[in-house]
């Protein structure tokens, strides 16, 4: 009996040992839980499957999605399919080689079977760093394995969930850019805050300011930015930007005002790229006046001998295209002057007092008022910045013992038929 109980017991422990802790036909609930409201948007991280272990080389689709390039230079597009792994589309974007395009399937709340492999990428937006996820399986962190994916074996349910707040307590870091200030002969460019030189984060704007050095004028001076890097940097370095910049491929910049230290302020909005900014026009102040009598010499002897610029290269990019600026102010009797770097004169025709401007001049108007508290202000149209600042200067005459105060209004990159005010009140 005893042997026969023996024989039993040794069975019992074998089969205890082989047998699998769960049963074949077991399965389990698989969670995804994806962004929540605190983020304001819906697609700012997706749970991929992957295809065929790759998963690289992410670029951003034109129609907005997310793909990448495999070592079979086939692009892989990634959107919201869930009943095929692989789709083929028609082309991966206009104006590309016809690659095979294919779609790996997003993940959802689903079952799988017992003891299968649960294998994901988690892929942001292009406002969020991807390099910033905290990936959680039933609370527990997750981490990245050798082939750059999370992947958890199902032996119980599993619930996944993103860190939507880094340990200082922040949503989900936002990606970062670097905005490239340039400085060269007669100026230099600074940020307005020093904090704003370290890092752009994802659709925040980037201020700065451009300080003429003594004895140079920034009559014709143009700002610009590329955004973004050049397709022609690999074969012309540094000096693709300035070409982009010529060509087309730049956004100019007007001034949004100017500081307490008489330099002008600029910005640069929605910034989602790399940015470098490029300075143009800043000339001896000789030399400047002389540049513009050129340029006018110019359009004058082309117009003699009929040719049209505009006609030829379109009015946009022409050149030495002008523009009238009129000018008109309600100073009589307030004590309010003003001086500016263009002589308007009356046009007989219209009546108005009107000046000729260059395509990109500038028309630097200087106020001076009598008392501190006048109110008096500059306003122009067509006019894109609308929150344009200055500041007021204190001027001392030892001589008359009498004190002014200064302000300048830049209005430069014109580009249109503009009417400018100066309004006293």
């Amino acid at each position: 009996m005893k042997k026969v109980l023996s024989v039993f017991l040794a069975a019992l422990m074998v089969a205890l040992l082989f047998t699998p802790a769960f049963a074949a036909d077991d399965t389990y609930n698989v969670t995804f839980i994806g962004p929540s409201a605190q983020l304001n948007d819906d697609d700012a991280y997706t749970y991929y499957k992957s295809v065929n272990g790759e998963f690289e080389n992410f670029v951003l689709d034109p129609d907005g999605g997310y793909g990448y390039y495999s070592v079979d230079d086939a692009y892989y597009y990634l959107d919201d399919l869930t009943d095929k792994s692989r789709e083929v589309f028609d082309n991966a974007a206009p104006g590309t080689p016809e690659y095979d395009r294919y779609s790996p399937a997003k993940w959802e709340n689903c079952t799988v079977e017992a003891g299968s492999t649960v294998s994901f990428r988690v892929i942001t937006d292009e406002v969020y760093d991807v390099k910033t996820v905290r990936v959680f399986c039933n609370g527990e962190q997750i981490y990245i394995n050798n082939y750059g994916e999370f992947a958890v074996v199902a032996d119980q349910d599993l619930t996944f969930s993103v860190a939507e707040r880094d340990i200082n307590g922040d949503i989900l870091l936002r990606n970062n850019f670097a905005v490239v200030l340039t400085s060269g002969e007669g100026y230099a460019a600074k940020p307005v805050l020093d904090e704003n030189y370290h890092a752009v984060y994802y659709g925040d704007s980037f201020r700065f300011r451009v300080r003429l050095s003594s004895g140079y004028s920034g009559e014709q001076m143009t700002v610009k930015v590329v955004r973004g890097d050049s397709m022609l940097s690999e074969f012309l370095g540094e000096d693709a930007d300035m070409l982009d910049s010529i060509i087309g491929n730049s956004e100019t910049l007007r001034s949004t005002g100017v500081d307490s230290e008489g330099c002008r302020t600029y910005r640069i909005d929605n910034v989602t790229s790399n940015c470098k900014v490029l300075i143009s026009g800043v000339n001896k102040e000789s030399s400047s006046g002389i540049l513009a009598i050129f340029k006018r010499i110019l359009r004058l002897l082309l117009g003699l001998l009929g040719i049209d610029l505009g006609e030829m290269l379109g009015e946009d990019k022409n050149p030495l295209a002008s523009y009238t600026v009129t000018l008109n102010d309600n100073l009589n009797g307030t004590g309010i002057s003003y001086t500016t770097n263009h002589k308007f004169a009356v046009n007989a025709e219209t009546g108005n007092n009107e000046t000729e401007v260059l395509k990109d001049e500038c028309v630097m108007i200087v106020v001076t008022k009598q008392r501190e508290n006048q109110n008096v202000n500059v306003t122009w149209t067509p006019r894109e910045n609308e929150d344009y600042t200055v500041n007021w200067q204190a001027y001392y005459d030892a001589k008359t013992q009498k004190t002014t105060w200064q302000a300048v209004w830049y209005i430069d990159g014109i580009n249109a038929d503009t009417t400018i005010k100066i309004i006293a009140s």
